[in-house]
């Protein structure tokens, strides 16, 4: 839903930084997104990208940045190296930056479904090394190595998801979680909600648990309010 239109307007109205996921190139994208996207949504997607692009070197964008999260699976490390060259070949690391994400069982339904690797493995360490490589000028990270000290969004106090209806959340991922539903953006624009349910989210600032500061949600679902 990126056009032209809504690129510039919202560049007008202060919303320049974007995060946009790729589960791999065309065919594992496509695949891996067919449930809410029939009509398959990788070249939407990246002709959007290339039009971001576009308007920042022409500089009808002044300010802005997309972060391209590129989705590890077990299965689609070729994908990814074919996605990573197209990135290389046709966007400017000026605007863009990576991360570099393993999917993970985050305790739905379907975690049985399908395998991950690993972050400490061999072969998890061998894949990011040559994504790296081909991505080395787009600052590519990985918040799941050791000790890079990786701090979720959902832990930080100024941080809060907005969804369609106006709720506001903290995690983006346990939306039909009843300790995520924290409150209701209000028609003149303020923020309406009980500091009780924002505690549990940011008590990991506290005591500095490298686990819990990196997914909060854990420590959340089994908090006694």
């Amino acid at each position: 839903m990126l056009d032209e239109e809504t690129f510039l307007v919202l560049g007008e109205l202060g919303i320049t930084d974007y995060q946009i996921s790729f589960d791999g190139a065309r065919d594992f994208h496509n695949v891996m997104r067919f449930i809410n996207h029939p009509d398959r949504s990788f070249d939407k997607i990246w002709a959007n990208v290339l039009l971001f692009n576009k308007l920042r070197k022409e500089g009808r964008l002044t300010k802005g940045k997309i972060l391209l999260r590129l989705h590890l699976h077990a299965e689609n490390h070729a994908s990814l190296l074919e996605l990573s060259a197209l990135i290389k070949k046709h966007l400017d690391p000026a605007f863009f930056s990576v991360l570099l994400k393993n999917i993970a069982h985050l305790g739905g339904e379907h975690d049985h479904t399908f395998e991950t690797v690993d972050h400490k493995s061999q072969t998890s360490a061998q894949r990011h090394r040559e994504l790296t490589q081909i991505l080395q000028d787009f600052q590519p990270t990985d918040p799941n190595e050791e000790g890079a000290g990786y701090v979720c969004y959902a832990t930080m106090p100024n941080s809060f998801a907005i969804r369609s209806d106006g709720g506001l959340a903290k995690c983006t991922v346990a939306l039909n979680s009843a300790k995520n539903q924290l409150g209701q953006l209000t028609k003149e624009g303020n923020f309406s909600f009980d500091e009780g349910t924002i505690v549990p989210w940011i008590r990991a600032l506290q005591t500095l648990d490298k686990q819990i500061v990196a997914c909060p949600l854990s420590f959340v679902e089994k908090y006694a309010a």
